[in-house]
């Protein structure tokens, strides 16, 4: 009987080595975008190498803004000049802000290193004072203040006889800046057809001496208006014959 030689074997092929492939993760910075709010800044960890595989930690750190206040005061001044100060608080960088005066008063200053500034400059009229300052996050605050005053008095107003028809008028004002305020005496023909006024004093009096008409008499009025064109109350003296 013929027999058929054996197949000879093959030998099993050799396999190939497992070849590693290298992966990275590569991460952006993200940018920083203005926030209404509170801005904040968040720092990614570093990354943690494992092998040939970067891998990401996910722990996240927030850096929030420390907050931002603005104190104010406003006072008065002569001739309706105001001097407006106040201090920047809660941000580390309180020095060199610029912060921007509204309303009755108009103009800017810088802060000084420990956040507090100073203003001086004129008013045009009595009412709310603004102000406004921006940090180094973006961050604005407001804060605002009322510059008020009240009416000048007049006070110990007198008319005074001297003889020969011959009458002084003297009394006081009192309120803030008085001095250079114009008294309007009226009530009398000869007063009021000279159209007589007296300058207050730096201590507030004022006086006005006129030699009346033959047989002038009745009720004499005085009156101010303040440099914010407030009126004082009348005061009133009276005269004889």
């Amino acid at each position: 009987m013929f027999h058929w030689p054996s197949p000879t074997p093959k030998k099993p092929k050799r396999s190939l080595p497992v070849r590693r492939q290298r992966t990275t993760l590569h991460v952006e910075a993200l940018e920083g975008r203005d926030c209404p709010s509170a801005p904040q800044i968040t720092a990614l960890a570093a990354p943690v190498q494992t092998g040939n595989t970067v891998l990401l930690n996910t722990t996240q750190t927030t850096v929030t803004d420390p907050g931002i206040s603005l104190s104010l005061s406003a006072a008065q001044g002569t001739n309706c000049t105001v001097t407006v100060s106040g201090q920047v608080f809660g941000t580390s960088q309180a020095g060199g802000l610029t912060v921007t005066l509204s309303g009755v008063v108009s103009g800017s200053v810088t802060t000084n290193a420990d956040g507090t500034f100073t203003y001086t400059g004129a008013a045009s009229a009595l009412g709310q004072i603004k102000a406004a300052v921006t940090d180094d996050w973006g961050v604005t605050v407001n804060s605002s203040t009322m510059l008020s005053d009240n009416p000048p008095t007049i006070v110990n107003f007198q008319a005074i006889n001297n003889g020969n028809n011959s009458w002084t008028f003297m009394g006081q004002v009192q309120g803030e800046d008085v001095a250079g305020l114009v008294v309007t005496l009226r009530g009398l023909a000869s007063l009021n057809n000279n159209n007589v006024s007296a300058t207050v004093q730096a201590d507030g009096s004022f006086s006005y001496t006129i030699t009346l008409a033959p047989g002038e008499n009745g009720c004499v009025t005085a009156e101010c208006i303040d440099w914010w064109g407030q009126a004082s109350n009348e005061a009133t003296a009276y005269v004889w014959s």
